[in-house]
């Protein structure tokens, strides 16, 4: 007789796990570089690769902070858990991080952020009402997923990581129904930017409260603020109100640089034009 795996992915030595996380925070300290000091969205995207292809497919969506949430719930009310600490470290990290920098996890290190960010292309505005409304939603899934989590063990589920509509693409596996899912998450993301981050994602209904409090956020331009206006079409989260950055909203997709006259991509495009004219 075999036990058979009942556990995907299997555990991991500990050196193993203390790597993960440390690449967890190199990472969101990396988005948060590249975002708020560098302000350039190629590089971003290029970080949305690698953690799509790390944390995403190699790890296969393991590195959880979504998930985690019903990790650090359990702990506390069941004294027979014991919660995995690479789970608590990989649950604080992002809260810690949007405290400081903002939403630097779901712009360029969470892989189900990323996969609907590389599938966007053309991103419609969502009415502001629809928007407000479904954005409840994520709170309403939140609730269920602690809910089912505080359960007695043999009822016990954990609703997000059963339910996570990416997770059978990262293990090239799962039910047909699931892929079908994920299949119109990122068919409907090629128009409405990363839909299951906005309206739908746990985490989505924590970080917003700590990057409230963030000491430094996304700034449109890089010193004073400019009422053009021309940044707020680009953004498809609804993230720019009154030609402002609201920082609980934006999700460091750092599309708005490209569009701005001011130490953006078309500032760099106009740079360089100048440069070839003063050559001539």
């Amino acid at each position: 007789y075999k036990t058979p795996a009942v556990q995907k992915p299997l555990p991991r030595l500990w050196w193993l796990q203390v790597l993960d996380v440390a690449l967890l925070a190199a990472a969101m300290a990396a988005a948060a570089w590249i975002v708020l000091a560098r302000r350039r969205r190629r590089w971003l995207v290029w970080l949305n690769i690698a953690s799509l292809a790390y944390f995403g497919f190699y790890r296969e969506g393991c590195i959880c902070p979504i998930g985690s949430i019903q990790n650090v719930t359990v702990g506390p009310a069941d004294p027979h858990y014991s919660s995995p600490m690479g789970a608590i470290a990989v649950f604080f990290l992002p809260l810690i991080a949007a405290l400081f920098f903002g939403r630097a996890f779901c712009g360029g290190v969470c892989p189900l952020g990323a996969i609907q960010e590389l599938v966007v292309l053309r991103p419609v505005q969502v009415p502001k009402r629809l928007d407000q409304a479904l954005g409840l939603l994520k709170y309403v899934y939140l609730g269920l997923a602690v809910l089912f989590a505080l359960k007695p063990a043999l009822p016990r589920d954990f609703l997000i990581c059963r339910f996570d509509p990416f997770v059978g693409f990262f293990r090239f596996s799962g039910e047909a129904s699931m892929l079908a899912i994920g299949g119109a998450f990122l068919v409907g993301g090629m128009f409405i930017g990363r839909p299951y981050c906005r309206y739908l994602c746990p985490s989505g209904g924590l970080l917003p409260w700590t990057t409230r409090r963030a000491r430094r956020g996304l700034t449109i331009t890089p010193e004073r603020e400019l009422d053009c206006g021309l940044c707020t079409e680009p953004c498809p989260f609804g993230a720019i109100e009154k030609m402002r950055a609201v920082r609980r909203k934006c999700l460091y997709c750092a599309r708005c640089f490209d569009s701005c006259p001011r130490g953006g991509e078309l500032a760099r495009a106009r740079q360089e034009l100048a440069k070839i004219g003063g050559a001539r």
